[in-house]
């Protein structure tokens, strides 16, 4: 069980700067610990293990005998599960509802559909990344020269794996939950202590062995950073020996989210491993490397400012104000103009001023309703260039549909554009979303666009 301390944690001072020189000669290794907090309940952020215990306590606490003080203790609550079900397919059933409804949260949170403090880490240039929480959300956006693996306990299911030494591993350690279909496998995860056990005696004896693309990663040479990783428990040393890891590595930790690890603890993995213990939690930690990172090595590549223009019915006036407002910070700084069909002066030629703004922009954005596909604007100017396929393609011109309404637009040539220029992300209307923050789905959108504008 974890020791909540009340004392603060001594924690060492350390040299940013050597360990950004040792991330950009891709040296660092990265582990993510099974008690990361990136799932969000009541404002909150927990892990998985604690979400999907307290998933089964609120099955199971009026139908048996249990300490409701620990509801977040997986191993504990899913002895008392099968107690009562008797079928360890049901647990698993149970586990991969939970996660499929997570993965589900964050498709509609989310443009990549991965937990916010992935999206960090995956900026950085890992040598290797060993991820003790369930997820594979980083193999759906891997590029394909990088590799994705993971670890299945049970005896007899020796996975192979052939990766370079430079090439970037993310690798499962305590297994994987694996769509298969519209459903998810979750059989090689630890989810009770006779797992716990099984998966330590097999790990140790090499029976599944870990393969030697991933063991050969860990020397002297390297860099590792352990994110909120139960250092405490017993198992958690016989993996460091596995892993071959020694005191004169350079090791680093960061205070975990709710408690400080015991001074014993502290103690031997300092003398042992050459730990150097941090006060950052570990997202303060992730986004203040990045920041880091950011300033001693990114190119740093001159803005070419934009012209914007936004097409709308005058029925979506009201959206159209919202989503200007989101592209403020990027006007104030001279990256971008924004032109809408109020701009044009009494007086003016409308058409011909229309004419002049479509010609020498560089970004469209269409505001999809059913109103705006009987709209002449749209008929005039947007049809003809989503009829041709290459022309959507291969044009300057970046052509985003924003999906205001429910309206046929699948029907449309606006279902020709690649799926990054259509948004929400998850394609469903905005006005659909309207319980959720209507400022959040506007700030994505923007934020999706001016992504793409400078690539």
């Amino acid at each position: 069980m974890e020791t909540v301390l009340t004392t603060e944690q001594v924690t060492e001072e350390f040299d940013w700067d050597d360990l950004i020189k040792d991330l950009s000669r891709n040296r660092c290794v990265l582990f993510l610990g099974r008690s990361l907090p990136v799932y969000t309940v009541d404002n909150e952020k927990t892990d998985f293990y604690s979400l999907a215990s307290m998933h089964l306590y609120g099955l199971i606490k009026d139908k048996i005998d249990i300490d409701p003080s620990q509801k977040e203790n997986l191993y504990y609550i899913a002895h008392k599960f099968l107690s009562l079900k008797k079928n360890r397919i049901r647990l698993e059933d149970e586990i991969a509802e939970v996660f499929k409804s997570q993965v589900a949260l964050l498709k509609k949170e989310s443009n990549e559909a991965i937990p916010a403090l992935y999206k960090t880490i995956l900026s950085l240039p890992w040598n290797t990344i060993v991820n003790m929480q369930p997820d594979n959300f980083f193999e759906s956006v891997l590029k394909p020269d990088e590799a994705f693996a993971f670890y299945d306990y049970k005896p007899n299911l020796e996975k192979k794996l052939e990766v370079e030494a430079k090439q970037f591993l993310v690798y499962n350690l305590f297994g994987a939950a694996i769509k298969e279909h519209s459903e998810y496998n979750v059989g090689s995860l630890i989810l009770t202590e006779e797992d716990h056990l099984e998966f330590i005696r097999n790990l140790v004896s090499g029976k599944p062995p870990v393969p030697k693309d991933v063991i050969s990663r860990f020397d002297n040479e390297k860099t590792y950073i352990f994110l909120d990783c139960n250092l405490e428990n017993w198992d958690f040393r016989l993996l460091m020996e596995m892993l071959k890891i020694h005191k004169h590595s350079h090791t680093y930790s960061p205070k975990r989210k709710s408690f400080f690890f015991p001074a014993p603890v502290l103690e031997f993995y300092t003398n042992r491993y050459g730990f150097i213990f941090i006060k950052n939690n570990s997202e303060e930690f992730i986004n203040k490397l990045w920041e880091k990172y950011d300033v001693a090595y990114s190119p740093k590549i001159p803005i070419i400012p934009k012209k914007l223009v936004i097409c709308y019915d005058d029925t979506d006036e009201e959206l159209m104000r919202s989503l200007l407002h989101q592209f403020r910070p990027w006007v104030e700084k001279n990256n971008l103009t924004v032109w809408v069909k109020e701009n044009v002066l009494a007086g003016s030629d409308q058409r011909q001023e229309e004419d002049d703004r479509f010609k020498e922009a560089d970004c469209i954005i269409l505001l999809i309703s059913a109103q705006f596909l009987n709209e002449p604007t749209y008929s005039r100017y947007i049809k003809p260039i989503l009829d041709d396929t290459a022309t959507v393609i291969n044009t300057k011109k970046q052509v985003f549909a924003v999906i205001k309404s429910a309206c046929p637009w699948q029907e449309t040539p606006v279902n020709t554009l690649p799926q990054k220029y259509i948004l929400p992300a998850n394609r469903r209307p905005i006005r659909l979303q309207q319980q959720d923050d209507p400022d959040k789905i506007l700030y994505e959108i923007a934020s999706a666009i001016t992504k793409v504008l400078w690539e």
